[in-house]
């Protein structure tokens, strides 16, 4: 007999330990100067995805028309987006604020 037909055994409880969640459609990426972070789009959004974990650990978004692009300032601290609606906006990533 050259097979044997075995039973696998597998578990019959599994426990989510870590989701991954969805945080790129498409277009620009950035990686940050420290490359602790990425920058990039998803749908209308910007999403800073923390390179070690994959974990989104903030997202931007502005209220009436969705970003279309963004700009990372050499310091990794502060952002710029534009809108649909070509209103640019610049955003301080560590107090997370609109500065303009």
């Amino acid at each position: 007999v050259l097979f044997r037909s075995v039973k696998p055994l597998l578990s019959t409880s599994w426990a989510v330990e870590k989701q991954h969640v969805g945080f790129y459609t498409g277009g620009k990426i950035l990686l940050s100067k420290n490359e602790q972070f990425l920058v990039c789009l998803f749908g209308e959004e910007v999403k800073l995805v923390d390179v070690d974990s994959g974990q989104v650990i903030q997202t931007i978004s502005q209220e009436a028309e969705g970003i279309t692009c963004f700009a990372l300032h050499p310091n990794d601290n502060e952002l710029i987006t534009g809108s649909r609606n070509l209103l640019l906006r610049h955003w301080d990533l560590s107090s997370k604020t609109c500065k303009r």
